[in-house]
């Protein structure tokens, strides 16, 4: 999983708030009441790479035209007195004209006082979502704060409801599973996925509500996608995995799923994660019995740099830092338990961790700032565990989490940096007091180590059985995507679900 760009706090909040108005008000009340906000006109942002036969010529990035505040003039004329803003003796503010003057609080142009718009005589907003009050069969909740993940969002959603899910079929009826996810700059995403029994496995792109956009099957005999990246800069994805029963593979493709290159290790192997560089290109890792490597690999899949390790007995993550470095995490022979590695963009080692006491690391995510999380589960005690380091891979805090209940396991496969801070984990929960042997465990953790919020996702469909979650990805306002598999009534289905922050 790859550390995925976000908006500045400020920013997000803002664009989360105009997203929930956008949904709720006339495009004139819009316009009077949210002027900081900008939208392009059908609301995406086109990513660099896709050619879709439209004309890019606006995206939800860029900035709004200047507005004209009635004060300039040409500095090269004098054709008269400069225009004045807002009422004067000969111009009072009128209330209704979409403009605010004067001592108006707001003008929609409309001022009906409908929820997100302005009261009739201009003098005050009204009900509206972030006023700190719930309004009801409008919003779920409203705590009038500018914070994520803390009960109630700046959308006046619920912290961790799950928006949407879907499951899909890979073709036949065995425990199918989607096993890695990235986001993309316009809050498309993207999944890998196998079927179990049969060899079928493809990439799958899916618009921001979960709808297909293409497909690309990966025929690689029985092929075991484990990870996917995006680059930017490359305008492309790499997809790390396996065939059975162990031939190791790094597959590149472009934004509109077409495939670009590949590259398979000379020997018996698994890879298991790969990871964009902030300066382009890609970095993967894998092993086998008594081999641990990392290769480095070009925008072009040219393969830049391999490296063989003594140590640790087998790399599970990858991930690049904004330097562009990258850190790699595994087990430890010695102890174990965990153990990691920074890189500079040159390869050389920045420095070296072996913490005891962490057993069976899952994936590491880096937060804007640079710091680190990784999470992990100590199968000898059930519980899964969350780390918070530095940038140096000094111990920030570390928390666990067992279900309550003899016998009950809780496990960790997933981790991605939250917008703003603080961190998401996602894997299984059994617990013996459920009726299905596993589900779905999502949990949000604060920049401090605080527990934010916790969701268990069992089936739909009634079923006992196997339900996990496997990597997530987090999009440009915060939203959190989840991939795994369900049980479903004709068997198990690769599963995606899209949580609230």
């Amino acid at each position: 999983m790859q550390r995925r760009p976000t908006a500045a706090d400020n920013d997000t909040v803002t664009t989360r708030r105009c997203l929930a108005l956008s949904r709720r008000c006339s495009l004139p009340a819009l316009v009077g009441l949210m002027s900081g906000c900008w939208f392009s006109p059908d609301g995406t942002t086109p990513l660099p790479g896709e050619t879709d036969g439209e004309t890019d010529t606006a995206s939800g990035t860029d900035s709004p035209p200047a507005e004209s505040d009635g004060d300039a003039t040409d500095a090269d004329t004098d054709d008269g007195p400069e225009p004045t803003t807002g009422p004067t003796d000969d111009a009072p503010a009128v209330c209704g004209d979409g403009v605010v003057e004067g001592d108006e609080t707001c003008d929609d142009g409309i001022n009906d006082g409908s929820y997100g718009g302005c009261l009739s005589d201009c003098s005050a907003l009204a009900d509206r979502c972030g006023d700190g009050v719930q309004q009801a069969q409008l919003e779920a909740c409203d705590d009038g704060d500018d914070l994520d993940g803390n009960g109630c969002n700046v959308d006046c959603v619920v912290s961790g409801s799950l928006l949407w899910s879907i499951d899909f079929d890979l073709g036949d009826e065995t425990n199918d599973q989607a096993t890695g996810v990235v986001a993309l700059p316009d809050d498309s995403f993207t999944v890998v996925g196998y079927a179990q029994a049969s060899p079928a496995a493809s990439i799958r792109r899916f618009s921001p509500e979960g709808e297909v956009s293409w497909t690309l099957p990966l025929d690689y005999g029985y092929p075991r996608p484990q990870s996917i990246a995006y680059s930017a800069l490359d305008e492309g994805f790499s997809v790390a995995g396996y065939s059975v029963p162990s031939d190791a593979w790094v597959v590149g493709a472009t934004l509109n799923g077409n495939p670009t290159w590949e590259d398979e290790y000379p020997a018996d192997s698994f890879t298991f994660d790969v990871a964009a560089l902030a300066n382009g290109g890609f970095v993967a890792v894998g092993g086998h019995v008594d081999l641990t490597w990392a290769r480095r690999y070009g925008s072009q899949g040219e393969l830049d740099w391999s490296v063989e390790l003594p140590e640790p007995s087998i790399l599970t993550s990858v991930i690049g830092h904004p330097d562009g470095g990258f850190i790699i995490a595994g087990i430890s022979d010695a102890t174990n338990s965990l153990w990691m590695r920074r890189y500079s963009e040159s390869n050389q080692t920045l420095w070296t961790r072996d913490l005891a006491g962490y057993e069976t690391p899952g994936e590491l995510a880096v937060a804007d700032n640079g710091s680190l999380y990784i999470s992990g589960t100590n199968w000898s005690d059930g519980e899964l565990w969350v780390l918070s380091l530095t940038a140096e891979g000094i111990e920030v805090w570390a928390r666990s989490y067992a279900p309550p209940g003899g016998g009950s396991t809780a496990s960790a496969r997933g981790t991605a940096a939250a917008v703003g801070g603080g961190v998401f984990v996602v894997g299984q929960q059994y617990d013996v007091a459920q009726p299905a042997p596993s589900d779905i465990l999502v949990r949000r953790y604060s920049a401090v180590g605080d527990l934010d919020w916790q969701q268990v996702v069992t089936s739909p469909y009634g079923s006992d059985g196997f339900q996990l979650a496997n990597d997530a990805a987090v999009d440009s306002v915060g939203n959190l995507i989840v991939v795994g598999a369900l049980t479903t009534d004709d068997g198990g289905n690769p599963w995606v679900g899209k949580f609230a922050p």
